[in-house]
């Protein structure tokens, strides 16, 4: 598995800012990320999808326990975080993808109990650009349309190696 330290800073969850209207206070990336363990890695791309880019992602360790069962039905605990490192795709001359610049982050942090993620399955879901800066999104429409099959998984699209 790959080291947060092995990787440059930064991720999708497919996209996210948590824009500073939907949470009471706002949302920074963790300071604990050395504590997160890379739990999956996507590819996408294509130059026309809003996700475009190499994704690793993270979770802490309050998740962990949950994302690692069997268990065909999930629900994670409050407090689980979810980093997104988003990398600009390059294309190798054989026809490979692999990591460019670090193009911005995603989290996703499960809330229930805050109104602002009423509409987001008790998620936050947040964008940052590659230097950490906060990104205005709509979780809604941006983040949680692709979020919302999964909610078996809680909303969670990673699943652990079988």
């Amino acid at each position: 598995m790959k080291s947060i330290y092995r990787i440059s800073a930064v991720l999708y969850l497919a996209a996210g800012s948590l824009t500073i209207v939907q949470a009471s206070e706002p949302l920074s990336l963790p300071a604990e990320l050395d504590t997160f363990r890379h739990i999956n890695t996507l590819v996408v791309p294509a130059a026309d999808s809003p996700i475009q880019g190499v994704h690793h992602f993270y979770m802490n360790r309050k998740g962990l326990e949950t994302f690692n069962k069997d268990a065909s039905r999930k629900s994670y605990p409050d407090g689980t975080k979810i980093l997104g490192k988003v990398y600009k795709p390059i294309e190798t001359a054989d026809g490979r993808i692999k990591e460019g610049q670090l193009a911005a982050f995603t989290y996703m942090v499960k809330d229930p109990e805050s109104p602002a993620t009423k509409d987001t399955g008790g998620w936050h879901f947040l964008k940052y650009d590659a230097k950490g800066k906060p990104v205005e999104i709509n979780p809604v429409k941006d983040c949680f349309g692709c979020h919302r099959p999964h909610e078996a998984s809680d909303f969670v699209m990673s699943r652990p190696l079988q």
